[in-house]
């Protein structure tokens, strides 16, 4: 159970130029845990469970995080906003949702719950997907693995017995893959995600989801992608022994299918 320490909270420490504005002018606290430190005007009950989710889908999703694991992972500091409008207005930032920002000191998340309010625990996970996979060595992390990996493993399921994983937008990735914003080669090689407007932004993470799902659960090319992010091919249709046409086209023929696999895996005990 988290320890709660309840504090006005402004966060001008933690984000520049945020001590001005009106999010902050009611109760923001902090909730400790082992793991994690939450600063959030979340209420209690819903951190706790915000908490033992990200602990749940940490062990579940490791086997899915390719490179060698860290020994030790940092404390992490979870800025978490009830409303969206709030994050709106101090990040300044129409198009996401969330950051992760790594550090050798404390790795810090900052999370909104998107624009219905409704996916705070996606969101956190998505971040927390990109601590993960920063936390591995001896890989190198393109963008769209980074995002396309988060993408998926964020929509996990957490049940009372199970956690699900491989929930995926369909019609959303097929329009994706057959639109004109971005090709797959694009995709493969954007390198700063700042620099691509709205549409291109949603193309490109919903193309790396539709990519990271079929090679880890359509296809189990996982041996390939770990050669790939390794730097033992130059790019990732050469590890699969393929042109980056031919891989276009078995992931369209992947998500035409009527639904794409999942994977059900027991509910790891955590502490």
């Amino acid at each position: 159970m988290p320890r709660r320490s309840a504090l006005i909270v402004t966060l001008s420490f933690w984000l520049a130029g945020a001590a001005h504005a009106g999010p902050f002018d009611h109760e923001w606290c902090r909730f400790e845990t082992p793991q994690f430190e939450f600063v959030t005007d979340v209420p209690a009950r819903r951190v706790a469970q915000l908490a033992e989710r990200m602990l749940v889908f940490r062990q579940a999703v490791q086997p899915f995080i390719h490179g060698d694991r860290e020994t030790q992972e940092q404390r992490i500091k979870v800025v978490a906003f009830r409303d969206a409008a709030d994050f709106r207005s101090v990040l300044n930032t129409p198009h996401f949702t969330g950051f992760m920002r790594p550090s050798l000191r404390q790795s810090m998340l900052i999370v909104s719950p998107g624009p219905d309010n409704q996916w705070l625990t996606e969101n956190a996970l998505h971040e927390y997907t990109h601590y993960l996979v920063r936390n591995r060595i001896d890989v190198s992390i393109p963008t769209w693995y980074d995002e396309g990996l988060a993408s998926l493993l964020s929509t996990a399921k957490i049940g009372r017995r199970e956690v699900v994983l491989g929930n995926s937008p369909l019609p959303l990735i097929r329009s994706a893959l057959q639109g004109d914003t971005l090709t797959l080669e694009q995709v493969l090689g954007t390198e700063v995600l700042f620099e691509l407007g709205h549409a291109e932004l949603n193309d490109l993470y919903l193309t790396s989801w539709a990519l990271l799902h079929y090679l880890s659960f359509g296809s189990h090319q996982t041996k390939e992608l770990e050669a790939y992010l390794r730097a033992e091919h130059e790019s990732l249709p050469a590890a699969l022994g393929l042109t980056a046409a031919e891989l276009d086209a078995q992931l369209q023929r992947y998500t035409n299918r009527s639904r794409l696999p999942r994977i059900r895996l027991p509910k790891p005990v955590v502490h």
